[in-house]
C-alpha cells in the first residue's frame, strides 16, 4: 500500500469519525444525563465566573477533581452551553486518535491508518465525546503517556514529558495514581535501556508528575488543614465496591445509612474518612464474601454492561451494541497475545498490556465499570490496528511465496 494511499484513507477516516462523533455530540445538545456531568458544568462555571472552584454556595470544592472542570471553563467562555463542552470533547477525541495511531505505528508502521476506523467500529468513544465526562480526556493523555514511555531511547525529556502529562491525567481522573508505580516499575525494568537511564526515567517520571499535582494538593491543604491529593471521594468509592450488599456489577443502594459511621453534620472529608472505615472494617469482618466479590470485580472489568445509577440512561439495544462491539475488541487483543512466538512484543504493546489487564486487579480494590474502562478499551486500537496489519502482511507475503 503506498504512502498516498495511506494518508488518503487516513484523512477519510479522520473526517468520517469527526462527522459521526460531531452529529452525536451536537444532536444531544445540552442535554446532562448524570449526576456528575451536572457537578462538572456547575464547577466549570465557576472557574469561569468567579475564578474559583466552588459549590453553588461558594465554599471551596474538594469531591471533584480540578483537571476537566478546567477545560470546561475554557468551552463556556467561548459560550456558556454544555453543547459547546461536548463539541470540545470531539476534538479532544480527534487528537486522541491522533496520538493513539502514532501509538500504532510504532507497532507496525501502517496501523495508524486504521485507528480512526477502528474508534468508529468502537461507538462507546463516540458517545463518550458527547457526555460531560473525562474520559476523552483520559484517552488523549493516557496515549501520549505510553507513547512518550515506549521511547526508544527514553530521554530524560521524554520521560518528564511523560511525568507532566500524567500528571494532568491524575488531575483529571485521580484514580490514575495508583497506577504511577506501575509505569515507573516498567520504565525501571525496561532492558533495552542502560540501568542509569532506566532508573533516571522512572524517577523523573514520578517526580514530573507529583510537582504537577503538587500545587493542587497545597491548595487543599491550605482550604481544608488536611492532606488531600486531589480530591475526596475514595473512601466512598471503596466503600460502594464493598459492603454487604455489593455485587459485582453493582454496588450499596443507600450509602448513608448502610454505613454505621456517618453521623448527622459530617462535611465530606469526613463523611469520606466514614465510608472509607466502614468499607474496611467490613473487609476485615468477611474476608471469605470480600475475596470472593474482589475476584468477581476482576471478571466484571471485563463485562458489556453495568448496572447505572441512573436507570432511565442506559436501553436494552446499547448492552447489545456494546457486547458485538467490544469483544471483537478484546479477542483481537487476546489472540494477538497469543501469537507471540509469532510476532513478538514490542516495548509499545507490553505496556498496553500491562496497563490494560492489572488495571482490572487494580479497580477491582473499589468497583469496575464500563466508563472508568474507557481510557483502557482506548489503548486497544493501537493492538488492534498493529496486529491486524501484521496479519494482513503475513498472508500477502504467503500468497506471494505461493506464486
Amino acid at each position: 500500500m503506498t504512502i498516498q494511499t495511506l494518508s488518503r484513507n487516513r484523512a477519510l477516516g479522520f473526517l468520517l469519525l469527526f462527522t459521526c462523533a460531531l452529529a452525536v455530540s451536537v444532536r444531544s445538545g445540552d442535554t446532562i444525563r448524570y449526576l456528575d456531568e451536572s457537578d462538572y458544568s456547575q464547577l466549570g462555571s465557576s472557574l469561569l465566573h468567579r475564578h474559583a472552584f466552588a459549590y453553588p454556595n461558594g465554599s471551596p470544592a474538594v469531591y471533584r477533581p480540578p483537571g476537566y472542570p478546567v477545560l470546561i471553563a475554557a468551552a463556556f467562555a467561548i459560550v456558556e452551553r454544555p453543547v459547546t463542552a461536548k463539541i470540545e470533547n470531539v476534538l479532544i477525541l480527534m487528537l486522541a486518535v491522533l496520538a493513539i495511531g502514532v501509538v500504532a505505528n510504532r507497532i507496525h508502521p501502517n496501523a495508524g491508518a486504521l485507528a480512526p476506523f477502528l474508534v468508529i467500529a468502537y461507538p462507546l468513544l463516540i458517545y463518550a465525546a458527547s457526555i460531560l465526562y473525562p474520559q476523552i480526556l483520559a484517552c488523549l493523555l493516557l496515549a501520549l503517556t505510553v507513547f512518550l514511555l515506549s521511547d526508544a531511547q527514553l530521554s530524560a525529556r521524554a520521560a518528564t514529558a511523560a511525568g507532566v502529562i500524567y500528571g494532568i491525567l491524575i488531575l483529571a481522573v485521580p484514580y490514575f495514581i495508583f497506577l504511577l508505580p506501575l509505569l515507573a516499575t516498567f520504565t525501571f525494568f525496561r532492558h533495552d535501556l542502560p540501568r542509569l537511564d532506566r532508573l533516571r526515567g522512572a524517577i523523573l517520571l514520578i517526580c514530573a508528575a507529583s510537582l504537577v499535582v503538587f500545587p493542587w494538593t497545597l491548595r487543599n491543604y491550605i482550604e481544608f488543614h488536611k492532606v488531600i491529593p486531589v480530591s475526596v471521594n475514595g473512601g466512598l468509592n471503596l466503600f460502594l465496591g464493598n459492603s454487604a450488599t455489593t455485587t459485582p456489577n453493582g454496588s450499596v443502594t443507600s450509602v448513608s445509612a448502610a454505613c454505621i459511621h456517618v453521623q448527622p453534620n459530617m462535611n465530606i472529608i469526613q463523611l469520606d474518612s466514614a465510608f472509607g472505615k466502614c468499607a474496611v472494617d467490613w473487609i476485615i469482618a468477611n474476608p471469605l464474601p470480600a475475596a470472593k466479590l474482589y475476584i468477581g470485580k476482576v471478571i466484571n472489568y471485563f463485562n458489556f454492561r453495568s448496572e447505572l445509577a441512573t436507570k432511565t440512561a442506559s436501553l436494552p439495544w446499547t448492552d447489545w451494541l456494546l457486547f458485538f462491539t467490544y469483544y471483537p475488541l478484546l479477542l483481537i487483543a487476546i489472540a494477538r497475545a497469543a501469537l507471540f512466538r509469532r510476532f513478538p512484543f514490542g516495548k509499545t504493546e507490553v505496556l498496553i498490556y500491562l496497563i490494560y489487564f492489572l488495571n482490572a486487579f487494580v479497580s477491582a480494590i473499589f468497583f469496575t465499570r464500563i466508563r472508568f474502562r474507557i481510557p483502557f478499551d482506548f489503548l486497544l486500537i493501537a493492538i488492534a490496528g498493529g496486529f491486524l496489519c501484521n496479519c494482513w502482511e503475513a498472508r500477502k507475503n504467503r500468497v506471494l511465496g505461493k506464486i
